[in-house]
């Protein structure tokens, strides 16, 4: 499957169910995209698919084939919304579980 993310064409072997985020993160290396939830609510791992914003954790790769994926890595790092999320202040970094959220089996 090919995909364009942050302007650059890459080939994916990955089943088209597999979600977005998980192709950014453990196959491209994209890790800016990060992980929250789980169900597309916090916002944690939000791209921008084609100038719309979608929950990479619940976008199956095959719904953004042949579209445009933009991640927090093509935004300039003097760009104010990079640096909120890269000191702590970004309201969707605010919102991600912190170790004593979690519960511990």
């Amino acid at each position: 499957m090919k995909l364009r993310i942050n302007g650059k064409n890459y080939d994916i072997n990955e089943d088209k169910d597999t979600p977005l985020l998980w192709v950014l993160r453990e196959n491209l290396g994209l890790r800016g995209t990060k992980f929250g939830c789980g169900i597309g609510v916090c916002g944690a791992c939000s791209v921008v698919v084609n100038d719309q914003v979608v929950r990479s954790c619940i976008t199956p790769i095959g719904q953004v084939e042949g579209k445009s994926v933009l991640t927090i890595e093509c935004i300039d790092k003097n760009h104010p919304v990079k640096k909120s999320v890269d000191d702590g202040t970004s309201s969707a970094v605010r919102l991600l579980p912190t170790r004593s959220d979690c519960c511990s089996l």
